[in-house]
């Protein structure tokens, strides 16, 4: 995404203005921290005169999503995890190795 905005001479100020957030929001979005939401990616796909599979691209607007996977946790709280090995750029999964999975579900006294 970085070199589409760079080709369009956008700076992260003028993708802030356009999206209507701070400069530090965009820096946190270009650096993975924070995932744009799926109005900012029109936004800006529109803006750059793009479709949101050109900004994205195609292997992950084609890409299959396998199914979650729910653990039980706190109270009754459930978690969706990603398959292990399934790592999308952008993912809304949280990851856990094996062990953490297992720490997950330990708590005797799980808050409300």
């Amino acid at each position: 995404m970085r070199g589409l905005l760079a080709k369009a001479g956008l700076t992260q100020k003028d993708v802030a203005n356009i999206l209507a957030i701070t400069q530090a929001g965009v820096s946190d979005r270009l650096r993975g921290k924070q995932n744009f939401s799926l109005d900012e990616l029109f936004t800006l796909a529109g803006a750059l005169d793009l479709t949101v599979g050109d900004l994205l691209g195609d292997s992950i607007v084609s890409a299959r999503v396998p199914e979650p996977s729910y653990i039980e946790g706190q109270g009754r709280i459930k978690r969706k995890f990603a398959p292990i090995g399934f790592v999308p750029n952008g993912a809304t999964y949280q990851i856990l190795s094996g062990e953490e999975c297992a720490l997950w579900g330990s708590n005797p006294r799980p808050a409300d």
